[in-house]
């Protein structure tokens, strides 16, 4: 039994006669857990406890249907051993335990003969006529209705139902919920394919036929119709009676992708977490039935069960949104490239700039590479201008004048435009003019962001929000001066420069909610909104046909960071942002807005070189050791006392003396404080898997001072 709680180890209950049929792998219990009840996670069979020792008893079995079947359960057994996560722990964190579909399908049927039903009609029409109108819906459909498909088309109530079920005229059963269908001619047809498409198609259908593990990335130029590819492919997996898994590494784009898969195979299905969790359960469930044809979601979903699982497709496999920030940590796109190992199937992963990890497993030869080299209609790529700002005078506008100009002509024919600025809010730094003060987060070792929405100063890493001050609380005056650009400064300055033009915003404050979120990618789809302003959501993967502009506001945003991974993330991002214009008919113009334009990634991004970036990038990771050529285990310790998270730190590091591995630091966190708490990190370079689960089996015996606690990352994707 694996407890839903963080204690790595697995326990032994007994389970009571009348609950032994329910008692199954995967199955979810309450048991006693010290002085309370815990979610237990069936994992198999054990022995009987040792002698002296009283067995504790299952209290229940939750009654709805389990989630997780015999592969996940091995799936998540390999998740808890690589990535060091207690086993109940990485269960309950990534699957919803106990939730239920809420109510169950249910189906009207008449209980009597159609002659005594048309006789009913005519008796009832004048005194109760809503149940004359459910009962005339009724004749003529022996195998049923669906209750709420009923009412609706009676226009009656459940009280007018129910009466008829009262007088045993009408029968209410529990049915599964139909598969979806739709009449062929409704199907769209496959588009016809460029050649390299068509090698792609071939390549992972005969994989699908020899049902083998079989790695592809997919490295396609953006527009190149790396999405067609997949849903070709999914379409043979389909006629054979299989199903199909899509990962995406945002929500923002499960509604885009979700709409062209339902347009092929009508039984597809969301699952991401801003679901309700009736819904999302009920998705799984047609998964792990057969009844859904594909899966598509955001990294939860590889974990969802099937019952025929044919191939898995990691779309835009680069982004580090598939690493998942809380326990288990696990990175979606490895686990799905496992899980595809283990159950001999082909998993195809896509990007248009690769992970420098997966170009590298394809150059290898771990990975088979399938090459899309150009994009999908004749327009070509977009034209690409760079913008020298690193002599515009200090307060000057973050929008360039030949950017503005650019715009303004866009506006003119009707066309949109997409801005992109990693970073939201108003103003990244509030500060003093006086004496200089900047205003930092009580809690964290951070500087506050200024929001327009209540004029409030927040702290991107806890969520502290404090009023904006009229005074320095350091000089007493009152000259406040907020420096820098997020995208909502962006937004208020194009609409004073545009006064007529309809600007949009996405990004996280306003995809909090799947309605907000929704409601903004519409708008801008169906042409309400002529400028988005955006973060990093707005640069993967949507396709919006009147988008002939994009401006990058500030392109070295992330460039001089102190993480290895800086130059291949912007790379990245400048690429993938820019590939969003000129996808229609019109052309585009992409205007690239930079402090360093002689910088080498900057040019490289712009000529879209990625294979040369990418031989650059590696001949300087090669010597250090960096992944792809070693791996990495980053420790962090934290608590409310400096000396004790510096003394646990100071254990990990002993730990691993004598290990097969370097140990840089420990050092404080570039983050040192975060919700009050002091933090210290160790990272360990080691050359493969063996060694880092050497050196987690060291940590787990660490003993720590009271007051601090010690965290893993494997494979980490962010430091700070």
């Amino acid at each position: 039994m694996a407890v839903a709680r963080p204690v790595d180890q697995l326990f032994t209950y007994e389970a009571p006669e009348e609950l032994g049929d329910r008692i199954v792998p995967g199955a979810v219990v309450a048991v006693p857990f010290g002085r309370s009840t815990a979610r237990g996670i069936v994992i198999g069979p054990s022995g009987p406890p040792p002698a002296g020792i009283a067995g504790k008893r299952i209290r229940s079995v939750l009654p709805e249907e389990p989630l997780l079947t015999e592969e996940l359960l091995r799936l998540f057994a390999w998740v808890s051993r690589y990535y060091g996560c207690p086993l109940g722990e990485a269960i309950a964190s990534s699957v919803p335990l106990g939730k239920s579909t809420g109510r169950p399908h249910v189906v009207a049927k008449p209980a009597v003969s159609i002659d005594v039903l048309r006789g009913q009609v005519e008796a009832r029409g004048a005194r109760a006529p809503a149940q004359a109108r459910i009962l005339a819906q009724l004749i003529g459909a022996a195998g049923g209705v669906s209750r709420a498909a009923l009412l609706s088309t009676a226009r009656a109530r459940g009280g007018a139902l129910s009466a008829l079920v009262g007088a045993g005229l009408v029968i209410l059963e529990a049915e599964e919920e139909p598969a979806p269908c739709r009449d062929p001619d409704e199907i769209e047809r496959p588009q016809a394919l460029l050649p390299a498409q068509a090698a792609a198609v071939a390549a992972i259908c005969e994989a699908i036929d020899s049902r083998a593990f079989r790695p592809f990335l997919l490295f396609g130029v953006t527009g190149s119709g790396k999405t067609e590819v997949y849903l070709q492919a999914m379409a043979h997996a389909a006629a054979q009676g299989g199903q199909g898994l899509v990962l995406l590494p945002e929500i923002a784009l499960t509604p885009q992708t979700y709409r062209r898969f339902q347009a092929r195979f009508p039984g597809t299905v969301l699952v991401h977490s801003l679901l309700p969790d009736r819904e999302r359960v009920r998705n799984l469930l047609l998964a792990k039935r057969g009844r859904a044809a594909v899966v598509i979601g955001a990294r939860s979903a590889v974990f969802a069960p099937f019952a025929n699982l044919r191939l898995i497709v990691v779309d835009e496999e680069h982004e580090s949104s598939f690493k998942q920030e809380n326990p288990p940590r696990c990175h979606a796109r490895d686990v799905a490239v496992y899980r595809a190992r283990e159950a001999g199937i082909p998993v195809v992963l896509g990007s248009a700039t690769p992970s420098l990890e997966s170009y590298h497993n394809a150059q290898q030869g771990r990975y088979r590479m399938l090459r899309l080299p150009s994009r999908a209609t004749p327009r070509g790529t977009p034209a690409v201008r760079v913008v020298d700002v690193s002599r515009a005078r200090s307060g000057a506008s973050s929008v360039s004048g030949e950017l503005a100009d650019i715009t303004a002509n866009v506006l003119r024919t009707g066309r949109q435009a997409i801005y992109f600025l990693n970073r939201r809010g108003f103003a990244p730094v509030v500060k003093c003019v006086r004496c200089g003060y900047v205003f930092l987060c009580a809690q964290c070792s951070v500087g506050l962001t200024h929001h327009q929405r209540g004029e409030l100063l927040l702290c991107h890493t806890c969520g502290t929000a404090v009023p904006r001050p009229a005074a320095c609380p350091q000089c007493g005056a009152g000259l406040i001066k907020l420096l820098g650009a997020g995208t909502e400064r962006i937004v208020d300055e194009l609409r004073r420069r545009f006064p007529s033009a309809r600007v949009g915003r996405l990004d996280r404050d306003i995809a909090s909610s799947r309605e907000s979120l929704l409601g903004a990618l519409r708008d801008f789809a169906e042409g309400r909104t002529d400028i988005i302003v955006g973060t990093q959501m707005i640069a993967k993967g949507h396709d919006f046909p009147e988008v002939t502009l994009v401006g990058i506001i500030c392109a070295d945003s992330s460039l001089y960071m102190a993480d290895f991974r800086a130059a291949e993330r912007t790379f990245q991002l400048i690429h993938q942002v820019a590939g969003r214009a000129g996808r229609g008919e019109e052309p585009g113009t992409v205007v690239i807005q930079t402090f360093s334009p002689e910088n080498k990634v900057i040019g490289l991004a712009v000529s879209g070189d990625y294979e040369h970036f990418a031989a650059q990038e590696l001949a300087l990771r090669a010597p250090l050791r960096y992944p792809p050529f070693g791996r990495l285990l980053r420790i962090v310790v934290q608590g409310a006392r400096e000396d004790a998270v510096a003394a646990a730190a100071g254990a990990c590091a002993a730990a691993l003396e004598g290990a097969p591995c370097r140990v840089l630091g420990p050092a404080p966190c570039p983050i040192a404080k975060v919700r009050r708490r002091m933090r210290h990190h160790l990272v360990v370079k080691a050359q493969g898997p063996a060694e880092i689960q050497e050196a987690l089996r060291r940590l787990k015996r660490v003993k720590c001072a009271r007051g601090a606690a010690i965290a893993w990352d494997v494979d980490p994707i962010g430091f700070f």
